[in-house]
């Protein structure tokens, strides 16, 4: 069986379907990981399942063929711990993840699957802004020119090319300020307000890194390598129709010069149906970049189970004083 017909949570995955790759911070700014990763920023479409009838899977493979040097997509359900029944080491791990999501939207090509409740999410519009954003001596900037955008938009559930445009203009051009005083307005909403709480300051304080690290390497003669831009995408008129939880690392604990990702990837020839290159992303604070290598494996797609991401509506709240996220969800809302 070749075919992935549809979302699976990492645990459901078989272990030869993902691999484990090192995303670095630096790197990251220097846009080392734009031309074969690519980070989805999606909303979860219900509190268990993030993709209810298929459109984000059909429009992730019309991406991946047409961006085929892609070889490693960050997915959350697929590449983050999901779930009541993650396992002590699986909350560890998640537990670890949260605090550097951002690198991924930060130095990875980005596909934004917009529909109409996208805009009014923290997660989503944090992912989205990241996308717009380059790394240089003055802080987080916007992207110029926008050709070399890492960010590709497709519009979902008949979302009208208005709300797109509308997208770009509010975050395409908001700098690290106007991001958190946007972000942090009571009408974008959030499954867990610790998530928020979390990350709002981290704006701040990860745009002063970045003018730390990039004035570094300009007076040490270090050239900045721009980040080579896959080829710009227009939402398609028409689509087949079809967060992470709260982290127990303190932000103060990882130094953001050191931090690290380690990404599961799922595979991209199942992604796609064929038999060939790899596919999907998770992480881990600051690991080695141990690996789980993907090939042409032929085993049957598992049973599909979810659980809660970016939806509207709150999953239930546990006794054990850790988010909702952390117990019932993989991953932000």
């Amino acid at each position: 069986m070749t075919e992935f017909p549809e979302m699976l949570r990492l645990q459901d995955m078989p272990p030869d379907w993902v691999e484990k790759h090192t995303i670095k911070f630096e790197e990251a700014l220097l846009g080392s990981y734009t031309e074969q990763y690519v980070a989805v920023s999606h909303r979860w479409e219900s509190a268990t399942k993030p993709d209810k009838v298929g459109a984000q899977l059909v429009a992730l493979r019309s991406f991946v063929r047409e961006q085929r040097q892609i070889k490693y997509i960050f997915y959350d359900e697929m590449s983050l711990p999901q779930g009541e029944d993650k396992t002590p080491a699986e909350k560890a791990e998640f537990g670890q993840q949260l605090p550097n999501i951002n690198l991924l939207y930060l130095g990875c090509s980005v596909l934004i699957l917009l529909d109409r409740s996208y805009s009014s999410r923290f997660w989503t519009l944090y992912e989205a802004w990241l996308s717009f954003m380059m790394a240089t001596k003055h802080g987080l900037v916007p992207t110029m020119p926008q050709e070399r955008l890492r960010c590709h938009i497709r519009c979902l559930h008949g979302t009208l090319p208005e709300t797109e445009a509308a997208l770009r203009k509010e975050w395409c051009y908001a700098d690290a300020e106007k991001a958190y005083a946007q972000l942090s307005r009571p009408d974008i909403t959030v499954t867990n307000l610790s998530d928020k709480e979390l990350q709002l300051p981290k704006i701040l304080s990860m745009n002063e890194r970045v003018k730390e690290l990039m004035a570094s390497r300009e007076d040490t003669g270090s050239a900045l390598t721009p980040p080579r831009p896959t080829v710009a995408t227009t939402p398609p008129s028409t689509v087949p129709h079809s967060t992470v939880p709260h982290s127990t690392v303190p932000l103060s604990t990882v130094p953001l010069s050191d931090a690290e990702l380690r990404i599961v990837a799922a595979i991209e020839h199942r992604i796609l149906g064929e038999v060939g290159q790899r596919v999907v992303v998770a992480l881990d604070k600051r690991g080695q970049a141990s690996r789980r290598v993907v090939e042409g494996c032929h085993a049957p797609c598992p049973p599909h189970t979810t659980s809660p991401r970016d939806s509207g509506s709150s999953p239930p709240s546990t006794a054990t004083g850790r988010s909702t996220r952390e117990t019932s969800s993989g991953r932000r809302s």
